[in-house]
């Protein structure tokens, strides 16, 4: 067990590296035994050495979480999440500027486009989708030239793209609808041919098609999505405008990897992006999102 920030591990999560199995038990029923049999692998009991070690994980997990419990000028944190093994993942919230060992490096996290562990991630939530298929929509999330210039000014381009996923999470959990929802950011060539800048939109899949709102209407229609980017772009500063076309739903039909596979491939080339005045801040530092 590794503990995450920002896709790198920070400390073991057990004291020492022990492995966590009691002394002199079985891993599996081919170990031999004392005398040439097959040892017996037996319930551990209360207080061994399999609990303590667990209860020492979670107490390293409990001080990585208070130690991310603040807000500082440059940084802030996402709430941890924690898999079944017990990986704990922290993710940065926003950066207001990029971090000492980035400037170091002379570039900063996300110029690379999709990380691979990235795209390992986007290929494995891809998998839980396979339960909803019948009831998946893909949305789509454009902005005008005019919110790209103002978020190239304010550096909130992260806040933009975090708000979509949470919106959208909110609104199918008040619906009762499975909150499984997975984003992941496009710079698309036609919009870079024209401006030359990177101006990225955000492709989403999301359980939920098909659900009714308590007012009776279509959960996921189209007025119900753009008041979603217009609370996206409130909470991201950006000021009321009209936003013709800013987003588009409808339902998956050839499944969610069939969808995505195209943007995994091509939707993070920058080669062709002036990046000067500024625009690197439209640039995403982590290029996919999900619902937790």
């Amino acid at each position: 067990m590794q503990t995450q920030t920002g896709g790198r591990g920070l400390a073991p999560g057990f004291a020492g590296g022990r492995p966590d199995h009691p002394p002199r038990h079985s891993r599996g029923p081919s170990a031999a035994g004392p005398r040439g049999g097959t040892a017996v692998s037996r319930p551990c009991p209360r207080g061994s050495h399999r609990t303590r070690g667990r209860a020492r994980q979670l107490k390293a997990i409990e001080a990585l979480i208070r130690s991310t419990d603040g807000v500082g000028p440059d940084y802030a944190w996402n709430a941890p999440v924690l898999t079944p093994s017990l990986q704990t993942w922290v993710t940065p919230l926003s950066w207001g500027s990029p971090s000492i060992q980035i400037r170091e490096k002379g570039r900063r996290h996300g110029l690379q486009g999709l990380s691979d562990q990235g795209r390992r991630e986007v290929e494995r939530t891809i998998g839980l989708f396979d339960e909803y298929v019948r009831e998946t929509a893909l949305w789509t999330v454009t902005l005008p030239d005019e919110d790209y210039e103002d978020l190239r000014l304010s550096g909130r381009w992260p806040v933009f793209q975090r708000s979509i996923t949470e919106l959208l999470a909110r609104l199918l959990r008040a619906a009762g609808a499975p909150a499984l929802v997975l984003a992941v950011v496009e710079v698309g060539t036609e919009r870079t041919t024209r401006t030359g800048r990177p101006m990225p939109h955000i492709h989403v899949v999301c359980a939920g098609w098909g659900e009714r709102a308590s007012d009776g209407q279509w959960l996921l229609r189209a007025e119900a999505m753009d008041r979603l980017v217009a609370g996206a772009c409130r909470a991201a500063g950006l000021p009321d405008r009209e936003r013709p076309a800013a987003s588009q739903v409808e339902k998956v039909r050839r499944g969610v990897r069939a969808y995505l596979s195209s943007y995994l491939k091509k939707g993070s080339d920058l080669s062709p992006c002036d990046l000067s005045d500024g625009w690197e801040a439209v640039v995403p530092r982590q290029w996919w999102n999900r619902s937790r």
